[in-house]
């Protein structure tokens, strides 16, 4: 842990035992409610990111998360974040600027942007952007 995330840690927890009264199941409430809004913040966050055209790859780098042996830090970041909106499939919904729709994103190895980030209006230039960079990049089928 680097000294900024130790100090936020120390710092957290004295307000949370300062806000409940120190009782430890008084703390472990409030640290509960607090994790589902500090993810309710990244995703946020994250749905702010895709909208400005950042890649799931640079929102991962943004979490902290790091390649590894068979760690795939775009793919964990998404995961993180998705959500199943009852298709068995993971999804993340952000609001396209471009076309004004909501894109259902299905992450970064979901394949063609086409496939991958369904929900735009026909003709938007985010996604025909996307395919362009997708089928230069090698990575097309």
């Amino acid at each position: 842990m680097n000294d900024q995330a130790a100090d936020a840690r120390y710092q957290l927890g004295r307000a949370v035992s300062g806000m409940t009264g120190g009782g430890p199941l008084a703390v472990l409430g409030a640290l509960t409610s607090l994790r589902g809004a500090a993810l309710q913040m990244e995703r946020d966050a994250a749905r702010l990111a895709r909208q400005n055209r950042r890649s799931w790859d640079e929102i991962a780098q943004a979490m902290g998360l790091a390649p590894g042996p068979a760690r795939h830090p775009a793919a964990e970041a998404f995961s993180r974040l998705a959500s199943d909106l009852g298709d068995d499939r993971l999804s993340f919904g952000w609001p396209c600027r471009e076309c004004g729709k909501v894109v259902l994103d299905y992450g970064p190895g979901a394949g063609h942007p086409a496939d991958a980030e369904r929900g735009h209006a026909e003709g938007c230039t985010r996604l025909a952007a996307a395919v362009r960079a997708y089928e230069g990049s090698g990575d097309a089928s």
